[in-house]
């Protein structure tokens, strides 16, 4: 359980990056500068591919636990039900750092959104 909330920590440090990365595209299209706009774009597509990587991870962390254990940190990561009281901090810290993230992953699409309204003359 450890190693996933390290993880999760990595994974929203990235997604926190991933947020200021998509800021600064919005200054980039504001000021019609192509080449910052191409640049963040690949940086972003960094950003995201790391994102990936660190949900792979959590992936072959959880498939590595036994069954049990692997129950409760799956039961612990779902961020859309009811908090708990948890046998544990580390636990309360893997719930908490993960709904955070997806708080964080959602303000992010909402952005992106709107960039995408905009650039289509939407907005």
């Amino acid at each position: 359980m450890e190693q996933i909330l390290e993880t999760l920590k990595s994974r929203h440090q990235q997604v926190d990056n991933l947020m200021a990365l998509t800021k600064d595209m919005e200054k980039a299209i504001v000021a019609n500068d192509l080449d910052t706009l191409g640049a963040i774009l690949t940086m972003r597509q960094k950003s995201m591919d790391q994102i990936d990587a660190f949900n792979l991870d959590i992936r072959k962390t959880l498939k590595g636990m036994k069954k049990a254990e692997r129950e409760k940190a799956v039961a612990v990561l779902d961020a859309e039900r009811e908090p708990e009281k948890f046998n544990n901090p580390l636990e309360a810290n893997i719930y908490e750092a993960n709904k955070a993230t997806l708080s964080l992953v959602q303000k992010v699409i909402r952005l992106d959104q709107a960039l995408n309204q905009r650039m289509q003359g939407g907005g």
